[in-house]
């Protein structure tokens, strides 16, 4: 089996070598001269070539040999081609150098197994990088096999193929018919309840009903509707995969909608649970609606395990948010408040004007509740120096103290409240979070996958214009009646200027009220903009990254090297400013910062770069987003900002500008 199988690989040279001396045979009778040349040719060529052979013979029995030693069983020179399962030796490259009769007869001729690289049917690199004994799945020409592995040296591995065929087919057709289960929440149905007749909304009801039903007949589903604009759905993976082929359509149905010519803004937020079990499907369905619904809605969220997959959520939506909540936290976040011994209040690292001011607005609350507080403030990252100078020359100083002055003032009785940001992974001082039990989050951003788990009040507002707006109207609503300084004020206006772009972005009528609300507290709005100056350098700069600037399917990108200790507000600015060019949508800026690669994405709105940035490990808003690359060389960031942006577009098509 040796010896044949070292012919059979190379039978194309040996066929050559013999169609030469063939021609050099014919040659003699007309140039015998050139006929010896030939030859002679030929004979060093046959020497090279067998020399080659015999090496590889050498060389394939020496392995032949290996294993019949590891095998240890009958006859050494017998051995491996007895051995009673198929066997295969493969290289390296995954390319077949040896294999048994059984191989023969029951994967080559029965597969009809043209290809002699097990790379093309099995993952091959998980049998090069996995301990001794490895198991994996191959699947060659609808036939399957689990095959096991054994590392014979560097760069050989014994693979031994059993066919299970039938029991892989069984458990495939038991995958399929397993529980999936999916909540379905018609987003905001109340508002459309209060701006049309009651005759009007039971026909848009009825309508949206229909709609999904029609949707969910198409999939064999057992549906109800348990109350009104919700629906639990059993159904199984089978049915589940075509619906996430479809990439779950049903969303643009809704979306699509008209009632009597006119946009309804209804759309869906559906959680979906893909457990063992129907109760564990329901939990992970209700953790995956609260997700969908917390990054903005419109969109579908599976979870699996602690893992989820998103769909949809590319519309920009408008705000449905209802002053009850706001009201409700005022009072619980008063409560908790008067019950801590005193209060920090954080934000995200590289903290900005946003952060900051709903920060400076949490301890004018505090203040008014006699309970002493502290913002946590790194001064050699934040963004918003301006505006905390100016909040510690009008009556704060010593409020804002260092992340490590911060962890020796936590107690039992601590309450830490985190604004503008969810991310653990983000905030400005990582160990308060494991030293405080009591934690309260406020933030506008979506819902992120790693969320901080467990807070003892959370006030999450995805329509919510800026952190800022969120604490305005809190301090409104407080019962203590919070009693603002024009200081004050003016950071929480900053906040909002920053994250509207002076009212452009992202702006609903409770942000107009939440800021005459801060105008009516003697806010100063020369003073306001003079926070966001930049000097006559920084201009410059941010000017030469907006012209080196590439457009690529409506697409603004840029890359800097500018070292200067602004450059994230500076990329920040030029990406904002990109957003002036026309025929570009959205805008992203990559620049270094110390060992990391950072991206600045703005968007009018047409492109969600918060799903853009998600798939390189950031988020944000479908308007404003960022991430960080780190271990990544500007090449590899720039090509990888580049894949996620196309593949955004392969998936979600082409920009919808008459939504």
């Amino acid at each position: 089996m040796v010896l044949k199988g070292t012919i059979k690989s190379n039978a194309v040279t040996i066929a050559a070598l013999f169609l030469a001396a063939v021609a050099a045979g014919v040659t003699v009778f007309y140039e015998p001269v050139l006929a010896c040349i030939e030859l002679a040719v030929i004979v060093i060529l046959a020497s090279v070539g067998c020399f080659r052979i015999l090496s590889q013979f050498n060389r394939l029995k020496g392995n032949v040999t290996l294993l019949n030693q590891t095998l240890q069983v009958g006859d050494e020179a017998n051995s491996a081609n007895e051995f009673p399962l198929s066997l295969a030796l493969c290289n390296a490259k995954g390319e077949i150098v040896w294999y048994n009769s059984l191989f023969d007869e029951n994967v080559i001729q029965i597969c009809d197994f043209e290809y002699m690289q097990m790379n093309e049917c099995m993952d091959f690199e998980q049998i090069c990088n996995a301990e001794k004994n490895a198991f994996t799945e191959a699947d060659i020409h609808g036939h399957y096999f689990s095959v096991w592995s054994a590392k014979l040296q560097d760069d050989l591995f014994a693979l031994y193929f059993v066919e299970d065929t039938n029991l892989k087919n069984f458990r495939n057709a038991y995958l399929k018919t397993r529980p999936a289960v999916l909540l379905i929440n018609i987003d905001s149905l109340e508002n459309t309840e209060d701006t049309y007749s009651h005759i009007d909304y039971s026909a848009i009801s009825s309508d949206i009903d229909r709609l999904i039903s029609s949707w969910l007949g198409k999939y064999n589903c057992v549906f109800r509707r348990y109350s009104d604009g919700r629906y639990f759905v059993l159904t199984e993976y089978e049915n589940l995969d075509k619906m996430i082929a479809a990439r779950f359509d049903l969303l643009d149905v809704v979306r699509n909608y008209r009632y009597e010519g006119n946009d309804s803004s209804i759309t869906l937020s559906v959680g979906i649970g893909r457990e063992e079990s129907f109760r564990a499907c329901e939990r992970s369905a209700r953790s995956a609606l609260d997700m969908a619904r917390g990054r903005g809605g419109d969109q579908v969220a599976i979870k699996i395990g602690d893992n989820y997959e998103f769909f949809g959520g590319l519309s920009a939506k408008k705000d449905k948010r209802g002053k009850v909540k706001s009201r409700s936290v005022a009072a619980a976040l008063s409560e908790i408040i008067e019950k801590s011994d005193n209060c920090i209040i954080m934000g995200h690292a590289a903290s900005d004007f946003d952060c900051i001011g709903a920060a400076v607005g949490i301890a004018a609350l505090c203040s008014s509740l006699n309970v002493p507080s502290n913002i946590v403030l790194n001064r050699n990252t934040t963004l918003a120096m301006q505006q905390v100078e100016n909040c510690e020359k009008n009556g704060m100083l010593g409020a804002f103290i260092s992340p490590e002055e911060a962890v020796t003032k936590v107690s039992d009785n601590t309450l830490l409240v985190i604004t503008d940001i969810l991310r653990a992974s983000n905030v400005d001082a990582p160990a308060l979070l494991d030293k405080t039990k009591n934690v309260v989050l406020i933030d506008h951003h979506r819902m992120a996958v790693d969320r901080i788990a467990n807070p003892t009040l959370l006030f999450h507002e995805p329509f919510a214009s800026s952190a800022c707006e969120m604490v305005t109207e809190l301090i409104q609503y407080a019962p203590s009646k919070p009693k603002l300084s024009t200081a004050q004020a003016e950071a929480l206006m900053a906040g909002i200027i920053l994250d509207t772009k002076n009212f452009s972005f992202r702006v609903g009528v409770r942000t107009f009220e939440a800021a005459a609300f801060l105008r009516d507290r003697k806010t100063d709005t020369v003073r306001v903009k003079k926070m966001f100056a930049y000097s006559e350098e920084e201009n410059l700069l941010v000017n030469r990254i907006v012209q080196s600037a590439k457009i690529h399917n409506t697409c603004a990108i840029a890359y800097t090297d500018i070292q200067n200790e602004s450059i994230r507000k500076l990329s920040s600015q030029a990406a904002d400013n990109m957003l002036d060019i026309k025929g570009v949508d959205a805008s992203f800026v990559a620049y270094r910062q110390n060992d990391a690669i950072g991206i600045s994405a703005r968007s009018l709105g047409y492109v969600n770069v918060q799903l853009i940035m998600e798939t390189l490990g950031g988020g944000g808003h479908q308007s404003m987003a960022g991430a960080q690359l780190r271990d990544k060389t500007p090449q590899e960031a720039m090509q990888m900002l580049a894949d996620a942006i196309q593949q955004y577009f392969n998936t979600n098509g082409s920009i919808n500008k008459e939504e």
